[in-house]
């Protein structure tokens, strides 16, 4: 009698495939938690071998004298259906690019204060979930320095913040998740003036300090359009510190507008900012931008919206680096480089084609994406054509040992 070899049903050989495919799939992940755990003994390791003073200081926590608690959001999405249904749209930012930009801005700024900044981050998780998905084991534990990312605390978003003008489209056509988390910047943000804290400042997650000129924690003040001298997009809400009273005009403002059936800003929050500020222009001609930081206090008008660069006009904000066009690695390839050979320093041209320190850059989460996380420690900043560019944006994130 001839042996017949048997045949397996297809079904039994599609699930013998899609068992070695998880199979091969669990390998790889835990490949990748060894290599992260792995890594991260490896920077912890260098840390312990170098000794660095510097690098001690930069885990100190920060005085108040030296740096404002700073607040942001890092809403990440990972495009499952129930979130694209949630939000109406793809995510902008991934876990794992939220946290990688979370460590790329926390790195900035503690570089650029000198020591271990306070840093509240707003998460559509609970707390202890968004700190073991945005600093995990491993190498997302420490800043681009190699310093431990000490001064993070992590907050859950307030669901009720949701539920405003830019979450409904009988007031606003355009309304979407996404324009109401980016109005809900205001009620996140007035939690710390109601605990009477220190006024802090607001930061987006795509933007990036390179010095201290870019924040004041004196008086409320705002990123103007060409210094607050323009009135198109006359304010950006990237960065933002405002007072109680000042606040409260915004809120004011939306009230107005909405009881009197008028448009209310595309972009929210730096929309209000541009119609106070070209108000209270108006209102007091002897208070016409540049405005002196003595005449501000002087002033009758306790809650003006100042603008930050007045104190620092020899300094890059904002969209200035990329001549205030879209901020794409294109428009800034040519025009960052090294300020006067120090070591971590840069420089730009300004809209007057003049060099100027940079204190701050703003980005969009595409540019953000596209400048700063697709690329590592080795091909960083390869976009900039000045090796002294290039060098400076190196030493800044990469280089602890040298003191900036």
């Amino acid at each position: 009698m001839k042996f017949q070899k048997r045949r397996r049903p297809f079904f039994e050989k599609f699930s013998l495939v899609l068992f070695a495919v998880i199979i091969f799939i669990i390998i790889i992940c835990n490949v990748k938690q060894m290599y992260q755990q792995l890594s991260g003994s490896i920077v912890a390791m260098d840390l312990g071998s170098i000794g660095s003073s510097y690098t001690q200081i930069l885990e100190t926590p920060c005085t108040k004298d030296e740096a404002p608690i700073f607040v942001t959001f890092a809403v990440s999405v990972d495009n499952s259906i129930w979130d694209r249904i949630k939000l109406k749209r793809r995510g902008r930012w991934s876990s794992d690019d939220g946290a990688r930009a979370l460590r790329i801005l926390y790195s900035s700024l503690v570089r650029s204060h000198g020591c271990s900044v306070q840093l509240h981050v707003h998460s559509n998780m609970p707390p202890e979930i968004a700190r073991n998905v945005y600093i995990r084991n491993g190498p997302r534990g420490y800043s681009t320095m190699g310093t431990q990312m000490n001064g993070i605390v992590f907050h859950e978003v307030n669901k009720t913040y949701w539920n405003n003008p830019y979450n409904d489209m009988k007031i606003v056509p355009h309304a979407s998740k996404w324009f109401a988390l980016s109005r809900a910047k205001l009620d996140t943000f007035e939690e710390y003036l109601i605990d009477g804290g220190p006024q802090p400042v607001w930061i987006d997650l795509d933007t990036v300090v390179f010095d201290r000129a870019a924040v004041n924690s004196t008086v409320p003040w705002v990123y103007g359009y060409h210094h607050g001298n323009k009135t198109r997009n006359h304010c950006f809400g990237d960065m933002f510190s405002l007072d109680t009273e000042t606040l409260q005009e915004v809120r004011r403002l939306e009230n107005e507008l909405i009881n009197e059936n008028k448009t209310l800003p595309t972009y929210d929050l730096q929309g209000y900012f541009s119609i106070l500020m070209e108000r209270q222009q108006k209102e007091a001609s002897s208070y016409l931008y540049p405005v002196s930081l003595s005449s501000f206090n002087n002033s009758h008008a306790a809650s003006l919206l100042h603008v930050v660069q007045e104190d620092s006009p020899n300094f890059a904000f904002g969209f200035d680096c990329s001549a205030d066009l879209h901020p794409e690695p294109r428009y800034l390839k040519d025009r960052v480089r090294r300020w006067n050979g120090e070591k971590g320093r840069l420089m730009c041209k300004n809209l007057r084609g003049e060099d100027t320190k940079v204190a701050s850059m703003s980005f969009t989460a595409p540019t953000y994406k596209s400048f700063f996380l697709e690329s590592n420690e080795d091909t960083a900043f390869d976009v900039i054509v000045d090796e002294g560019g290039r060098n400076a944006l190196n030493e800044f994130f990469y280089k602890s040992s040298i003191a900036i």
